[in-house]
């Protein structure tokens, strides 16, 4: 059943009277089921097999065929909620060591060695990612990170795949994607909406732990991918207010919720 929700007092990000609907429409029109050997090699632990981009709504040049899958900050961001939840974890268990270098090294060969983001192409580097902006330059101890952790993904960025974006931000709301599936990217013109692939995210997150679990046999990956969905959990909470889009409209609040 879909869930929709409605601020009680929406601002009008578009001129569009209903966003809900509009949000359906985009949906069918642009809904990309995954096919059984993509889904198949993602429950392997094979996060290559997609992108893993930001989820802007804006359109921007891609690689042909090149699936894609969307969350904040691309896989670069799911890197900062995996550090972040390394040091809750850490704290909730005395004694425990975790070499971040390590965990970087089997974090990375879950995405074939290349991690990705976004930017506005007017920035350079995560600067022009509001996520990664806040959570690695302007507040990192709000979403997890010590000091030390946020220069090991600065210098990651600076080998990672940077996508450019240079629209202005036309969003009327959030699809939040729950299964298998994925949305394309609007051409211009057409109308626009953030993706969060939480589905799929899961998935990620469970591949993850599960390559921490494999430096760390002794780990009790149950827990740790309890607390690192957790974690992701509130840097998403933390960084809605903080998300300004076009005409100083707050994300978190004064746009539409479709979830499917």
């Amino acid at each position: 059943m879909d869930k929709t929700h409605t601020p009680e007092k929406p601002t009008g990000h578009s001129t569009i009277e209903q966003p809900h609907l509009a949000l359906t429409q985009m949906y069918e029109n642009r809904k990309v089921p995954l096919s059984p050997h993509i889904i198949e090699a993602l429950e392997k632990g094979d996060l290559s097999v997609i992108d893993w981009n930001c989820c802007d709504g804006r359109p921007f040049k891609k690689e042909g065929g090149t699936l894609e899958a969307k969350r904040f900050g691309g896989s670069v961001g799911m890197l900062v909620d995996f550090l972040a939840a390394l040091n809750d974890f850490i704290n909730e268990h005395s004694g425990l060591v975790i070499d971040k270098n390590l965990a970087l090294k089997n974090f990375k060969a879950k995405f074939g060695n290349q991690l990705s983001f976004h930017s506005d192409n007017h920035n350079e580097g995560c600067s022009g990612c509001g996520y990664l902006n806040n959570a690695l330059n302007i507040d990192p101890a709000a979403f997890g990170l010590t000091a030390e952790d946020a220069q090991l993904v600065l210098n990651e960025i600076k080998l990672s795949k940077q996508v450019d974006v240079k629209d202005e931000h036309l969003e009327l709301g959030t699809v939040i994607l729950t299964g298998p599936e994925l949305m394309s990217r609007p051409e211009p013109g057409e109308p626009q909406a953030f993706v969060f692939n939480q589905g799929l995210d899961d998935m990620g997150l469970i591949a993850v732990t599960d390559g921490l679990g494999e430096a760390y046999p002794t780990l009790d990956k149950r827990e740790f991918l309890e607390a690192f969905k957790k974690r992701r959990d509130q840097n998403i909470g933390e960084i809605m207010p903080r998300l300004k889009v076009q005409k100083g409209t707050l994300l978190a609040s004064d746009l539409p919720v479709l979830q499917k």
